[in-house]
């Protein structure tokens, strides 16, 4: 895991293995919260690697209720999903 300003603590960027097929994606940990937020591929103003859950034949969908999840002046939003995820595949 790569800590970008180390003085701070501000941001922990790491890489995980997501679904049945370990999918490498690189993201920003959010330490303020227990949701690991992912970008799926479908989404078109994203700039990370992104989740392709048709891919994983793990993945589920949890709850079909759309969220919103506002991150200062910002906004997500996406479905609670499940998969299986490691830090090493």
């Amino acid at each position: 895991m790569d800590l970008l300003n180390p003085t701070m603590n501000l941001l922990y960027i790491g890489t995980v293995f997501l679904g049945s097929h370990a999918q490498q994606l690189r993201l920003i940990f959010d330490t303020g919260s227990s949701w690991l937020v992912v970008e799926d591929v479908k989404c078109k103003t994203c700039v990370s690697t992104r989740f392709n859950a048709r891919a994983s034949t793990s993945f589920r969908i949890v709850n079909e209720t759309l969220l919103t999840l506002r991150y200062g002046r910002s906004q997500l939003e996406g479905y609670r999903g499940a998969d299986t995820c490691g830090l090493d595949r």
